[in-house]
């Protein structure tokens, strides 16, 4: 709710608003409003005084006498009450669903941790040990004989993962006590739900790092899974099935590693260093050299800001290897092996077989995706992202 202009006589409460400390700043908002931004020091000297007793110069005067600061507390005010954070009575955080909660602290905690770094370290030490038998490629998409059933149930079964993956972000956001929601998004090319987690900014650095790793936790569970199943289990169907699951879970693994589309390591690394402006520093400096306006970015940035984000740019390097590594080796075989099968079957017309409506179901398939990233890239766009 935004309210009319405030005068120096205005008497406001911002005791709705979290204060949290990240490293040369902090972040405050409103969770019920999932807004959040970044302020100096001297904005939280303001929150503190701001409980709804004292008008706005008698803030800025008691800041002034009190900490030798002089601050604009009238036009930090209006900011605020422009961004429609201030609210004239506080919210209570509403009720909590006790099952979910437990059961979230039950699966991410300090000591389940330990487990879900061992399950990384075991699944690299299975793919050293059997790389002929447990690397996934391409051809694991194609589970069935059938092309288009074996694409209809890789979609099925990649969504339901998709699911159980942002399922676990919502297990462990809701351990904190916080709240999430979800929305669809497009990445590049390809359409995702993303976890909305801005909650966690009103939280310790600290308490971050599970539930922005909790769905990189279960993926390498999953994988793992089948990679000792794959091992111990000898029916051919079902080998089958466990390797489209470990494709997909391998493929989602790899995705992390491409910081520029803001993935779960994307969070991570950012709550670790603290730096707002970690994704424009960065490119900015990668930039600066053919464009004044990034080298005019980078140089205002301060000294500790410019060491790390010359530092992260390098991980864009690492993100490079990884989408070629996905296109050439996964989607790229994959489409071409898909639209090759498929024309060739078309192009004879025999509607009356069923290899012709096989491949039909392919054609409904793309058709569905595209719909999909079409809706994807609206959301996007009315968000603003």
């Amino acid at each position: 709710m935004i309210h009319e202009k405030f005068t120096k006589d205005s008497i406001i409460s911002l005791s709705n608003l979290t204060v949290i400390k990240e490293i040369d700043d902090y972040t405050i908002g409103d969770e019920q409003k999932n807004i959040f931004f970044r302020v100096p020091r001297e904005a939280v000297y303001v929150i503190e005084e701001a409980e709804g007793h004292n008008t706005i110069e008698e803030i800025q005067n008691s800041i002034l006498q009190n900490k030798k600061i002089e601050i604009d507390v009238l036009d930090f005010m209006n900011t605020l009450n422009n961004l429609g954070v201030i609210n004239n009575i506080s919210l209570n955080e509403g009720h909590r669903n006790n099952f979910i909660k437990n059961l979230g602290k039950l699966l991410f905690n300090k000591t389940t941790v330990i487990f879900y770094i061992i399950n990384i370290l075991l699944t690299i030490i299975l793919l050293i040990s059997f790389p002929n038998k447990l690397t996934p490629n391409y051809q694991d998409t194609f589970v069935l004989s059938s092309i288009g059933l074996s694409l209809l149930l890789f979609f099925f079964v990649s969504w339901f993962l998709v699911f159980v993956h942002e399922g676990a972000h919502y297990l462990a956001v809701s351990a904190t006590g916080k709240k999430m929601n979800f929305q669809l998004s497009i990445r590049w090319f390809w359409v995702v739900i993303e976890a909305n987690m801005n909650t966690l900014w009103s939280i310790s650095r600290e308490k971050r790092y599970i539930p922005f790793l909790a769905g990189f936790f279960i993926d390498i569970l999953i994988i793992n899974v089948s990679f000792i199943l794959i091992l111990i289990i000898n029916d051919i169907f079902v080998i089958s099935l466990l390797k489209m699951v470990a494709l997909i879970q391998f493929y989602k693994i790899i995705w992390q590693f491409i910081i520029f589309l803001r993935t779960d390591f994307y969070y991570v690394l950012l709550n670790y260093f603290g730096v707002s402006t970690l994704t424009k520093g960065s490119i900015s400096y990668l930039l600066r050299k053919i464009s004044s306006k990034y080298s005019l970015f980078f140089d205002q940035l301060s000294i500790r800001e410019q060491i790390i984000c010359k530092r992260y740019s390098w991980l864009y390097v690492i993100s490079l290897f990884a989408i070629c590594y996905l296109f050439l080796f996964f989607s790229i075989p994959t489409v071409f092996h898909t639209l090759k099968t498929t024309l060739n079957i078309l192009s004879a017309f025999a509607y009356n077989t069923f290899e012709f409506w096989d491949s039909f179901i392919v054609i409904a398939l793309i058709f569905f995706e595209f719909i999909l990233w079409i809706i994807a890239a609206y959301k996007r766009f009315k968000r603003g992202d």
